[in-house]
């Protein structure tokens, strides 16, 4: 498993490589590679798809409005739930985070990092502990149509 660290580095060769499919190759580790790029950046939701050879390549967008990332209907639970309860229905939905619900008004959000750190670090009794008790309850929140930004 690669660190976060190789993993984003990993994650901006590849775009770099894509990017790259729309610049001569004879270009490649050249300053006018950089200036593809700079354009290419520039004018990112224009381009055409990337080709290898006559072959068309497969483009990866991303999501423009938080609609676009979100799940639409997640799962969510009770602040009573027990913690192991949570942690299978977690388990079964493949899912790292779950909201908590009290009367169909959010109340927190439990995360795995909370389990880990709130409960299992702490030695509780998972089977002792309800999700309410350990869960994250500082929530930042946005609305589906507000854009996805980059910082």
């Amino acid at each position: 498993m690669m660190s976060r660290p190789e993993w984003r580095t990993a994650g901006r060769e590849e775009r770099k490589r894509r990017v790259l499919q729309h610049c001569p190759p004879q270009t490649a580790g050249s300053e006018e590679a950089a200036t593809c790029l700079r354009q290419l950046s520039t004018h990112a939701g224009r381009l055409p798809p990337p080709r290898v050879g006559s072959q068309p390549v497969e483009v990866i967008e991303m999501a423009k409005k938080v609609r676009d990332a979100m799940t639409a209907e997640p799962r969510t639970a009770e602040p009573t739930l027990s913690l192991v309860d949570a942690a299978q229905l977690m388990k079964s939905e493949d899912v790292g985070s779950l909201p908590i619900v009290e009367e169909g008004r959010l109340l927190a959000v439990l995360t795995d990092r909370d389990i880990v750190v709130r409960a299992v670090a702490e030695g509780v009794d998972p089977n002792a502990v309800v999700i309410g008790d350990v869960a994250s309850r500082e929530l930042v929140t946005v609305e589906p149509e507000q854009d996805l930004v980059r910082r």
